[in-house]
């Protein structure tokens, strides 16, 4: 397998800890580090599609109040064109 175990000291807490080393003297994998940056990352994944959602939500919605708003300013100036009509006739 060709695996040692030594010490390492830990980046975060400035303690010495048992570590396994390749053939290199390359340190095989940190799992503390390597699990906090995972959860970071899921968590950070996480935040922008929520993100992501509340943006597309916030464009629909949007959008539909200026379908709405447009909608009824159609009507308006209809019933506007409607009542001037009316008073040309009387």
């Amino acid at each position: 397998v060709h695996l040692w175990l030594g010490l390492s000291r830990d980046r975060l807490g400035n303690y010495e800890r048992l570590a396994c080393f390749d053939r290199t003297g390359a340190e095989v994998g940190d799992y503390t580090a390597i699990s906090t940056a995972l959860a970071a990352e899921t968590r950070a994944r996480a935040e922008a599609e929520a993100r992501a959602t509340a943006e597309a939500e916030a464009r629909a919605e949007a959008e539909a109040r200026a379908t709405a708003e447009a909608e009824a300013r159609v009507r308006a100036e209809a019933r506007i064109r409607e009542l001037e009509e009316r008073l040309r006739q009387n």
